[in-house]
């Protein structure tokens, strides 16, 4: 999705879609990972940084850009924490806790 071109640095963001619909009702998560390979940094010398995996409430499509994606409310609940160096490699997020909460918000909204 690009950064933010006003500031240059500290505000860059990826959008994935994941499908949770298919998985049951009660179903519970033993362990689930998010796997992204960095294949490089640039500045080479810039530092490592935290990335947070949170989830997005409301729609989006493919074609959202950077100001549209900015009114979009981020979910702080089990949030998925790593640190992505600079060397290449792949960086991975534990994603259990964010995904049993979909499922588990799921249920509850097939409920009511």
């Amino acid at each position: 999705m690009g950064y933010n071109q006003a500031t240059a640095y500290g505000a860059e963001r990826a959008l994935f879609k994941f499908d949770v619909a298919g998985l049951p009702v009660g179903s519970r998560v033993v362990a689930a990972h998010l796997a992204l390979y960095l294949a490089r940094a640039e500045p080479s010398t810039d530092a490592p940084m935290t990335i947070t995996v949170n989830r997005l409430q409301g729609a989006w499509s493919e074609t959202i850009t950077w100001n549209q994606q900015a009114s979009l409310i981020r979910n702080p609940d089990h949030a998925a924490v790593t640190t992505v160096g600079t060397q290449p490699g792949w960086y991975q997020w534990d994603m259990a806790a964010l995904l049993q909460s979909w499922i588990d918000d799921g249920a509850r909204a097939r409920q009511r």
